[in-house]
């Protein structure tokens, strides 16, 4: 290995070969021995050092040569103008960018549909009919937010749209739902906003989110439309026609004493759909369980009360006799009730006879002469009236109503 030595001056590490140190410059042949306490030279001959009286044969403590750090080159200044233009140039972007968000997420036709379809979901009319191009709140007793959130509504659910058209302010969605077990499409007809939002977007609008629902219950003045009574007031056909939008409603009779009729489901804003008519429901009332059992008693009571009279021809009764002569001690017995059908008739409930009764007459006719001698007869009678109820009770009405 190498002998490593040391500058006489500065203790410098100096390597074998090097003639002067690479730190002071001084020659390393000019002295042979240096003090390794304060470094000051002597010659080969002294064994302490003149100015520290430390010994001369002490090891010496070598210092390593101060490190000498790299030199980076500094960069050059980046120009200020061009950082403002891609810090401007950034902003831009950003904004383009935000603002192509928002168009695509609200200001498209298609977004359009579907928050009117989010709208029903939620069962808000107001929100509803603000998305039309014509406010429809007050167009009709179904468009109303009660209605939707009522039992007897149901949103449509699964809605896609499948196509949107755009064709300068005007455009054509085509979407799919579900009513009921259904599947349909609708295609809407939308219309952009003549003035912008924000000055920058331009709404979209449903032209037609409303549809027709018709319904009818011959004979009846009114019914009940997702539990909203509805007059039929002087509909034609018996039917009436009612404004409602997308979803399923829920047709029947108001609770009434005397007729029933069970809910029927109208899809209401649906397309072709497997054959089956939307919007459209009769209702086919018939009459109330328990209503027979009571008109028989009440019309039994009434001819019972007529057997009981003791004339020929009792009044308000079904049956009578006649005689010339004065007949006497009358009395009536009713041999067969007659059989009847109830009816349902200009919203009335009628009696309908299918099979007479019959009922027998006796008693005695005064002859010329102060006696008496046997009257008899036998007629048959039908069964005529009303059936109707008062304060919750059924009652008959005879006679012709």
């Amino acid at each position: 290995m190498p002998k490593v030595t040391a500058c006489p001056h500065c203790r410098t590490v100096v390597l074998p070969g090097q003639a002067s140190c690479l730190h002071c410059g001084l020659s390393v042949e000019a002295h042979t021995d240096v003090c390794a306490g304060c470094g000051h030279p002597h010659d080969g001959q002294d064994r302490f050092c003149s100015r520290c009286g430390r010994s001369l044969n002490a090891p010496m403590e070598i210092r390593e040569a101060p490190a000498i750090p790299p030199v980076v080159p500094e960069s050059p200044p980046f120009p200020r103008r061009l950082t403002a233009f891609l810090v401007i140039l950034g902003v831009l972007v950003l904004l383009v960018t935000t603002l192509k968000i928002v168009d695509l997420r609200y200001f498209r036709p298609g977004n359009t549909v579907v928050a009117f379809f989010e709208a029903l979901a939620d069962r808000d009319a107001v929100a509803a009919g603000a998305l039309l191009s014509l406010p429809a709140t007050d167009n009709g007793p179904l468009l109303k937010t009660p209605v939707l959130r009522s039992g007897g509504y149901t949103p449509p659910s699964g809605v896609r749209v499948r196509t949107a058209e755009v064709a300068d302010d005007k455009a054509t969605v085509e979407a799919d739902f579900r009513l009921g077990d259904h599947q349909y499409q609708q295609v809407f007809q939308l219309i952009r906003d003549t003035s912008a939002t924000a000055g920058v977007f331009y709404r979209w609008r449903i032209e037609q989110g409303i549809f027709p629902l018709d319904v009818g219950a011959n004979g009846f003045d009114t019914i009940s439309v997702a539990g909203v009574p509805t007059s039929m007031g002087n509909a034609d056909y018996g039917t009436v026609t009612l404004a409602a939008y997308p979803g399923t409603y829920l047709v029947g009779l108001p609770e009434q004493p005397l007729w029933e009729a069970p809910d029927v489901e109208a899809h209401v804003g649906g397309g072709t759909e497997d054959g089956v008519s939307p919007a459209l429901v009769l209702l086919a009332p018939s009459v109330k369980s328990g209503v027979r059992e009571a008109a028989d008693k009440r019309i039994r009571a009434h001819l019972d009360a007529c057997a009981k009279k003791t004339v020929l021809a009792p009044a308000g009764c079904p049956f009578s006799s006649y005689s010339y002569a004065d007949v006497r001690g009358i009395r009536w017995k009713i041999t067969e009730y007659p059989r009847y059908e109830l009816v349902r008739a200009e919203g009335k409930l009628l009696l309908d006879t299918t099979g007479y009764g019959s009922a027998k007459v006796s008693g005695g006719t005064v002859s010329g002469f102060g006696g008496t001698y046997p009257f008899s007869d036998s007629v048959s009678f039908p069964v005529t009236g009303t059936i109707a109820a008062s304060g919750g009770t059924i009652t008959y009405l005879p006679g012709d109503g």
